[in-house]
Order: C-alpha cells, then sequence, then structure tokens
C-alpha cells in the first residue's frame, strides 16, 4: 500500500510506530506517545494493522532491559503485557493516585512504598482481565494480620504474601509459602522450590511480578523478551523478620482464596445459582467445575458425607454459596476473638495409600512437592523410564485403583498416562505437536512409536502428578486429555 493510499489516521500510526521503535521503551518519550499509538491503532482496521504488525500479535521487536531503578521496572513489566497479551495497559502512576483497594491499604498499614502502590495500580487497571494476563489471582488482603496477600495459586496449595514491616519498603520482598504434605492444614515458607515456575521467594516484588509473567502462556518466547536474566531468587528465612510465626494455617490461606472470588464488589448473598457465580467471577466451563468440585468436597468433609460435583443440584448449589458466606462470616469473627486451638480431626478409618514407583526402583512413599519438581526439572529417562519405560504413581482406596505413568522423551518432554479404576487411560495431548514426527519410547518393556502430541511439557507433568498426589488420584482439569490411539 502506498503513502498516497493511507488515511490520515494510517499515515500518523505508521509515523508514531516507526519513532517508538527508536525511542527508548523506558524512557518519559515513550509512553508520552504511547497513548495516542493506542487509540489510533483502536481507529484502524485490524486487517490493516495485522499486515504491518502493529499490536496484532504478541511479541515485539527488541527485547527489554531489566532497569535498576523501580519505575523503571515497572514501566518494563507494563510494556511486556501490552506487547505479549495485547492488552493495552498506561504509563506508571504518580503519588498522587488514588483508588479504593489503595484507600483501604493505606487506612491499615499506613505508609505503602512505591512498588505496592504500582501494583495496586495495576490490578485496578487490569480489572476484569486479570485472568487474561496472569495465571494465578492477584489479591491484595490481610494474612493474620501481619501478611498482605499479593497472589494466590489457583489449585490452592501456594501463596505469595508480603511481611508488613516491609510494606513500606522502595520494592519490597515477596515470601513464597506451599502447603505443607507433612501436614495439610498449613502453609510453609518454601525453601526448596522447583527451578521452574514463579515458586519461591523474590528480593523484590517487581522480581516476582517478572518470574509470574515470565512463567505461563508465552513462557518460550519470554525467554527471548528479556535483555537480562531475571534477578536470582531468595531465602524467605532471609527475608522475614525473625519474630514471625512459622508457617500459616490452611484456614487462613481459604480465606484468602474465598475472597478473590468477590469479583467488582459483588455481595455473595445476590448470587442464586452457579451460572451467576460463572458470569460474576468470569469463569469458564472447566473453572466453574473446579469451584464446585472444591467447594463440595469441603461441604462434604464438614458434613462427613462424599459429594459429587456432577449431581450438584439447585439446593447443593446454594449450599455452596451458603459455604462461602460462612467462611466469610468466620473470618468476621476470628478478627473479633482469638482463633481457638485447632482441633486435629480422628484419622480416616481406611485412608487412601498411595505409591510412587520410577522406572529404575522400588515402590516409595510420594516425594514432597519441592522433590518432585527437582526430579521432573533433571528429566532424567534413567530414572523415570528405566527397564519397564514409566514412572509409576498409584493411589489405592480399598478396592479401587488409580494411577498415573510418566515417561520421559530425550528432548525433555513428557508422556503422561491416567488410568482409570476400570483400567481405561488416557494421555495428556499437545495439539502444538500434531505434525511433529513420532517419537520412539519402550513402553511395558517393549519399543513403541507414540505421536508427538501426546507429549506435554514439564509443567503440565509435575502439576498433573502433585495433583494426583493431592486430589484423591485425580487427573488435572487442566491438562487436555485424550483417549489413545
Amino acid at each position: 500500500m502506498t503513502s498516497s493510499a493511507l488515511t490520515p489516521e494510517q499515515e500518523r500510526l505508521v509515523a508514531i510506530e516507526t519513532r517508538m521503535r527508536a525511542l527508548d521503551p523506558l524512557g518519559a518519550a515513550y509512553w508520552k506517545l504511547k497513548s495516542e499509538r493506542n487509540a489510533l491503532r483502536a481507529a484502524t482496521d485490524r486487517r490493516w494493522r495485522d499486515e504491518h504488525d502493529f499490536g496484532t500479535r504478541a511479541g515485539r521487536w527488541a527485547p527489554l532491559p531489566w532497569p535498576r531503578d523501580t519505575k523503571g521496572r515497572w514501566r518494563a513489566l507494563r510494556e511486556l503485557i501490552e506487547a505479549y497479551w495485547v492488552v493495552p495497559v498506561g504509563d506508571v502512576v504518580t503519588a498522587t493516585y488514588r483508588s479504593a483497594p489503595l484507600a483501604e491499604l493505606t487506612k491499615r498499614y499506613g505508609r505503602l512504598g512505591a512498588s505496592v502502590r504500582q501494583w495496586v495500580a495495576l490490578t485496578d487497571e487490569l480489572k476484569g482481565l486479570q485472568k487474561t494476563v496472569f495465571r494465578d489471582a492477584p489479591h491484595l488482603g490481610p494474612i493474620r494480620d501481619v501478611f498482605l496477600s499479593v497472589m494466590t495459586q489457583g489449585e490452592g496449595d501456594y501463596a505469595w504474601v508480603i511481611h508488613e514491616d516491609a510494606l513500606a519498603e522502595e520494592d519490597p520482598p515477596v515470601i513464597g509459602f506451599v502447603l505443607d504434605v507433612a501436614d495439610t492444614q498449613r502453609f510453609i515458607p518454601d525453601e526448596q522450590p522447583p527451578a521452574f515456575g514463579p515458586y519461591g521467594s523474590y528480593r523484590r516484588l517487581t522480581d516476582f511480578v517478572r518470574a509470574h509473567l515470565d512463567a505461563y502462556d508465552h513462557a518460550d518466547a519470554l525467554q527471548r523478551a528479556w535483555a537480562t536474566k531475571p534477578t536470582p531468587r531468595s531465602s524467605a528465612a532471609r527475608l522475614l523478620p525473625k519474630r514471625w510465626a512459622n508457617y500459616l494455617s490452611r484456614d487462613e490461606i481459604d480465606d484468602v482464596i474465598i475472597e478473590t472470588f468477590r469479583v467488582d464488589g459483588l455481595a455473595l448473598d445476590e448470587v442464586a445459582d452457579t451460572e451467576s457465580l460463572a458470569a460474576a467471577w468470569a469463569l469458564d466451563a472447566d473453572e466453574l467445575q473446579e469451584m464446585i468440585a472444591f467447594a463440595l468436597e469441603d461441604i462434604g468433609t464438614s458434613l462427613g458425607v462424599p459429594l459429587d460435583a456432577g449431581r450438584a443440584t439447585f439446593e447443593t448449589r446454594a449450599a455452596i454459596v451458603a459455604f462461602v458466606q460462612g467462611k466469610a462470616a468466620g473470618r468476621a469473627k476470628r478478627r473479633r476473638r482469638p482463633r481457638a486451638p485447632e482441633v486435629v480431626a480422628p484419622p480416616a478409618p481406611t485412608p487412601p495409600t498411595f505409591t510412587f514407583q520410577p522406572g529404575a526402583a522400588g515402590e516409595s512413599p510420594p516425594p514432597a512437592p519441592s522433590e518432585l519438581a527437582r526430579l521432573v526439572a533433571r528429566a532424567d529417562p534413567s530414572y523415570w523410564n528405566g527397564a519397564s519405560g514409566a514412572t509409576c504413581l498409584t493411589w489405592q482406596h480399598g478396592q479401587e485403583t488409580r494411577r498415573v505413568f510418566a515417561s520421559v522423551a530425550s528432548d525433555g518432554r513428557w508422556h503422561v498416562r491416567y488410568q482409570f479404576p476400570d483400567g481405561s487411560s488416557v494421555v495428556a495431548h499437545d495439539a502444538a505437536r500434531d505434525r511433529d514426527p513420532p517419537i520412539t519410547l519402550v513402553l511395558d518393556g517393549q519399543p513403541q512409536t507414540v505421536p508427538a502430541n501426546q507429549f506435554v511439557d514439564a509443567d503440565m507433568a509435575q502439576r498433573v502428578m502433585l495433583r494426583f498426589m493431592m486430589e484423591h488420584g485425580a487427573p488435572h482439569d487442566r491438562a487436555d486429555w485424550r483417549v489413545p490411539r
């Protein structure tokens, strides 16, 4: 298309796009032009913009720096979100920025440092789009009156927090807490996080946000998005004050997770059924079923009876809402009076058993999450595959047995098979590899040619195995399970 064929808006957009690619992406001139550029993009035909790569595809023309100053790091994060998630965001906020969440935090904690204010502003700006950008749930709320929650993991087994003593710092440290497999009623500092993902503790809030963005949707592309390596993770023990209590209870983390269900100020007693819940919380069908399953499991535990998400009636849906309201009411009561001593429930008469049998070793109890992550990251075929060709995780309760078989290929990708109690199986599927050549694995002692799309990345393999161990032998509902052919 020649210059004479361009509309005035297109000519101006070409000039701005060309000018911005020559500017420092963290400088004032770049961000001054960005608002005009975004307005012109919105007013210009998308097909024409796609031909010129003007804001229609994930990526940018040059790697981003990771500056030494806090303002520069927040500008880099905002530029990353806009470039790779194609979600327009404005410049960093100034000291005059005001919002209801910020006012509430200031009233509770006093002066807040620059990074906490920028994180509040970013979550305010992304309201309604947070699930588009973040894999887990950003949340700003108190835990045990000494921690401010920053984010909770979708599966409810991990949380990132800032200690109140650090909130006034320029860019405070973020502490990672993981569910204690030895006592699932409490969370402990994660001192042995896996080598991949955003797990662990960080010396600065900006380092944590970068790590979380880098870990998920565009993980491969984001390895090339930065001009410098990320700041190394730190030890939780070094970042926490000496006088803290060494764990957070499951109930405290549950309160935070339940609080994340509140979107746009919606009161839970205004919600009549799960369809309304789904619309209010912007959940897709799978996420809605996961929420129902978790709520039914907790309700069933409190009533002493099993409840199946597939049988959720209107009355059960109402019970979900009542259950969440009850948790919120319990939280308010705990603020008014000291927490009563925790009552340890008696063990179940016939608890399920788990065994873990690597291809190259005998049966043993399942490893802790941090050890499992380390083993997955190593991806050693001689350990995982061995002579049998696969590691087997077995869940058994009475006559019911479920299994997960995991094998690792030479390229570090994983073949993961879930076996139901009736002996039928499904495999984790990756549609992006539909056209790749097949891979040969030794399965059940025999070489077999396996389609490449039946291999998933290490992150998904670890999540499937961890969910299997922690959720009563359940298959991970984020995996794309297919019947093998």
